[in-house]
């Protein structure tokens, strides 16, 4: 009412202040211990007035009221399943239940039933429900809906303990909800979230709701999941596999016949689940004969007529619990209760029922309930009067006296628009309800309609439009507006990218371009955006063909276009996705691209150089004329403000700076990286970061810095479920142990992870074979050691494995033939290493190179061969620092020098090994095993030289 209704009628003629009225509802607010700021009973409708709120147990979603509680019949059964179910939750034993059923059965009034019982019950224990609805949406659903609303529910009676249990168990899940957390929290829970997918959220919220149940049990209810989103099935698949006690129970309604058949992820599910005794079935079935003369009886007061009303009823809905329900009620409003008339006075279907009522409506409860119709099964009476030029106050109060005469509409919960307005929301008693007054419009009606409505939502939601935009693309879709529809979609698309559910978003996408069909105009550009956009989903989902593909089509279309731009660009794209596949298509865009830069931007055609310079560095090796490449390219960095741009420049520098063994340059550039690549929120880009710089690092003898990223960035990949990242930065752990000499600790890693599926999958396991070569021959397992080289060096034939793993899987070969006293073999082997280490400038590979003749020739008996091969090692690290090459190399040089009687320059060497050696053990001050095998290799090798010379 509003506060003029309410001085009038109150007070009448005399004059009082709205001072006076607050003060009277402050008092009954005090007498109902009702607060303002969280009003149950008496809402504040600023500058409007005020409303009682709906019995919060029986709003929309809530809980029937039990004065006037009509019966349930025919559901005994279930109720005692539920009952018995909620007593094995109490138990500490989580539950996950299914209530099937077609629409009428009653799904929703069995659960509104079992909650008033087990709530009203003396003996039940404090209990928290959280309860969210799947809509049908014109537009696809944000994902995780319901849960979010049942969330919100919880909020309700947990409170700050909710908020608690989401900071600790769940920040990618508090992070999106803004209203439970300031500003500056959600800043930090941005850095504290970066790199999560939609394994993590998963993961995170099924811990939470154990945590929540730990105090008080929970029973958390999904309605209407065959209306879900796919992140939503993927949430109630991570609660009910979970085999951990929890008092915890979800309760989960559908229609089977409306997911489309067996294929349909929640039947196949439910069915997994069934195998493994994790959930139970409740399946509805319609009421007997019996069942409806008990509803009869209750419905009206006991008389033969009524008793025979029982038969043609049930014949007639062939006891579907909504349609009788709607039958008596429609009965009850005429004067015919003669059973030889029931046939000729009730509609053979509930549409027809519905639209009988709908055309005893006024002109004005018409145009309401048509507009509500088209909105949605739930709507709010701000969007209706916006669509139709009225005030909420008179939609608000037409659809107050449709509740009052429960024809077609209940209340629902009001909804908060993000500009703080408040607006009152009601919505259908039924579905069906719904969706029989939205068939009985005429389609261009429902055309302007949907229009309007997407126009009027935008509005309400502008400060905010990403909360609606599926929605609201849906109804722009249908009133015909394509280019709108497109935008929400795009718009729809990065809000569920936010959530991690990359595949829906990719999907929305998808949607977006089939409309391109129905656009008359040029949509060449359009289609290129939204090919590109898809394509970076894809490829986040590690959907490379996918993704592949969609970058190709844009580059077509660009051709087609003659925009070079964005062919360039493209190409360049496609150099992620194909680099997985197929390195050869991958090498083939970046040809394609250099050979269209002189017409691009100049940022493009440096980048394009960038690429050349970087990536065939990867695959064939430095050289002077990719490194001059590079650097010319280098100034456009600075015009450069995109981070994404940004990270994929830094990316190819870093490895063009890897591969001219210029560490600390590679290091910079990594740094870099993974700084432009957090503002970028790229976790993968993060990753290519922290992997050169881990390498660089560890030709610098910073081990200990190089672990801590490793043993860092792992932690992260698999808090995030990052698996292919997570198993790379674990055998770089290992590689770090392998330097330290501690190979018992890095030999069970390199096996775990040269054996996993996704390494072979993405062609990453050659890699991994060098690591565990080099534990095995470090192990004294040289045949295994051999066979690990040869898969590697087999691999590396074939094409695709980086240029960096040529020279150590050579040395490594050389080292296995030395081992098996194949002298001859081991000198040819290093020989050919130490050829690629010169024609690609690598002092490091080069040194080793030389060191490993020189041990041969020793070992042959050779010692002036020796002296001369260890001269070359010593001399190629005149220039460089390296310092993990360089200790090796002088504890090698010390017994050597010493065996040919040159103690002094042999002291000198061994006095430089045993500094550079420490040097590095000091960084690993931390990791006091690797710290000690270290140091022990120094030890031992020190006293060879001691022994030596103690000969002499």
């Amino acid at each position: 009412m509003t506060k003029d209704e309410l001085l009038g009628a109150v007070w009448g003629e005399l004059h009082v202040t709205d001072g006076a009225l607050k003060r009277c509802v402050a008092d009954l607010r005090k007498a109902l211990d009702d607060p303002a700021d969280d009003p149950r009973y008496i809402q504040t409708l600023h500058g409007r007035g005020y409303r009682f709120l709906p019995d919060p147990a029986n709003a929309g979603a809530g809980i029937l009221s039990t004065k006037e509680r009509a019966p349930v019949v025919g559901r005994g059964t279930q109720i005692q399943a539920l009952d018995a179910c909620f007593k094995r939750v109490a138990g500490g034993a989580r539950q996950v239940v299914f209530i099937t059923g077609e629409a009428g059965l009653g799904k929703t009034t069995l659960v509104n039933l079992f909650l008033h019982q087990l709530l009203s019950a003396k003996s039940t224990p404090t209990t928290a429900v959280g309860r969210g609805r799947c809509l049908q949406q014109f537009g696809d659903g944000e994902p995780y809906l319901p849960v979010f609303e049942a969330l919100d529910h919880l909020n309700r009676s947990l409170g700050p303990r909710l908020v608690t249990v989401l900071r600790n168990h769940a920040p990618t899940w508090l992070l999106h909800m803004p209203g439970l957390i300031s500003l500056r929290e959600r800043a930090g829970l941005r850095e504290q979230v970066f790199g999560a997918t939609k394994e993590r959220m998963l993961r995170e919220i099924t811990d939470a709701f154990e945590a929540l149940s730990a105090a008080t049990p929970i029973v958390l209810i999904l309605e209407d999941l065959h209306w879900s989103d796919p992140s939503t099935i993927d949430f109630l698949t991570s609660i009910a596999s979970r085999t951990l006690p929890a008092k915890l129970m979800l309760l989960a309604t559908y229609r089977p016949g409306d997911l489309g058949g067996s294929s349909h992820p929640l039947i196949q599910i439910e069915q997994e689940l069934q195998m493994h005794s994790q959930c139970y079935v409740l399946p509805l079935e319609h009421l007997t004969h019996d069942d409806v003369c008990d509803y009869i009886a209750w419905r009206f007061a006991p008389s033969p007529l009524h008793t025979a009303l029982a038969g043609p009823l049930h014949r007639r809905t062939s006891g579907n619990p909504l349609f009788m329900v709607c039958i008596l009620d429609e009965l009850a409003r005429s004067e015919y209760l003669n059973e030889d008339m029931i046939n000729g006075i009730v509609p053979e279907t509930l549409q027809r029922m519905f639209e009988r009522q709908a055309g005893q409506l006024t002109e004005s409860e018409q145009e309401i309930v048509d507009v509500a119709a088209v909105e949605g099964e739930i709507f709010s009476t701000h969007s209706v009067a916006a669509v139709l030029d009225r005030s909420p106050v008179e939609v608000e109060t037409v659809c107050e006296d449709l509740v009052r005469r429960q024809v077609f509409l209940k209340r629902a919960e009001p909804v908060r628009f993000p500009d703080g307005t408040q607006s009152p929301r009601y919505c259908f008693l039924h579905v069906l309800c719904r969706e029989s007054l939205y068939r009985r419009l005429a389609l261009s009606r429902r055309s302007r309609l949907h229009g309007a409505i997407a126009r009027a939502t935008e509005v309400l939601y502008a400060a905010d439009p990403s909360r609606v935009a599926a929605e609201v693309a849906g109804h722009f879709e249908l009133a015909g507006d394509y280019p709108q529809s497109i935008r929400f979609f795009r718009m729809a698309a990065d809000a569920a990218a936010t959530r991690f559910a990359n595949q829906e978003a990719a999907c929305l996408l998808g949607r977006a371009i089939d409309l391109l069909a129905k656009i008359e105009s040029d949509t060449t550009t359009i289609r290129m955006d939204l090919l590109e956009q898809r394509a970076i989903m894809r490829l986040s989902t590690l959907d490379l063909n996918g993704s592949a593909t969609d970058f190709a089509e844009v580059g077509h279309q660009a051709r087609t276009a003659g925009n070079v731009d964005r062919e360039v660009k493209a190409l360049l794209d496609s150099v992620m996705p194909w680099g997985f596949l197929d390195y050869r298509r991958c090498l083939a865009a970046i040809e394609e691209a250099g050979r269209l830069k002189g017409r691009a931007q100049p940022v493009l055609a440096a980048l394009a150089d960038a690429y050349r310079a970087g990536v065939w560095t990867y695959f064939f090796g430095w050289t002077q004329d990719l490194e001059d490449l590079l650097n010319a390219s280098r100034p456009a960095l600075d015009a450069i403000h995109d981070h994404g741009l940004r990270c994929r420049f830094l990316w190819m520098e870093a490895f063009v700076r890897y591969g001219a063994s210029d560490y600390v340059a590679c290091c910079r550039a990594a740094e870099e990286l993974r700084s432009c690549a957090r503002k970028a929120g790229s976790f993968h880009q993060y990753f290519l970061g922290t992997h050169n710089l881990i390498m660089g690092l560890v030709h610098r003898g910073l081990l200990g810095e190089a672990l801590r990223l490793a043993r860092d960035g792992a932690a992260m990949a698999a808090a995030n479920h990052h698996r292919l990242e997570q198993l790379w930065l674990e055998s770089l752990e290992a590689m770090v142990a392998i330097e330290a000499f501690h190979f018992k600790q890095a030999l069970p890693v390199c096996e775990r992870i040269a054996g996993e599926p996704i390494m072979m999958t993405h062609n990453l396991t050659p890699h991994v074979l060098l690591w565990l070569g080099r534990a095995l021959l470090g192990s004294g397992d040289v045949a295994g050691a051999c066979e690990a080289f040869n898969r590697l060096s087999a691999a590396i034939d074939r094409g695709g494995v980086g240029f960096e793993y040529h020279f150590p899987l050579l040395q490594g070969q050389a080292s296995c033939a030395l081992a098996a006293g194949e002298h001859t073999k081991c000198h040819i082997l290093a020989s050919r290493s130490i050829q690629l280490a010169c024609e690609h400038r690598s002092p490091g590979y080069l040194a080793r190179g030389y060191q490993l003749l020189s041990e041969a020739a020793a070992t042959a008996g050779d010692q002036l061969a020796a002296v001369d091969y260890i001269s070359m090692a010593m001399a190629a690290l005149n220039e460089i620092q390296i310092p993990n090459v360089e200790w090796q190399v002088h504890a090698a040089a010390a017994t050597i020098l010493a065996n040919v009687g040159r103690v002094q320059e042999a002291e000198t060497s061994r006095t430089r090994a045993i500094e550079a050696g420490q040097r590095i053990a000091a960084t690993l001050s931390n990791e006091p095993a690797l710290q000690e095998s270290l140091l022990g290799e120094i030890k031992e090798r020190s006293q060879r030289l001691l022994s030596v010379t103690a000969g002499l």
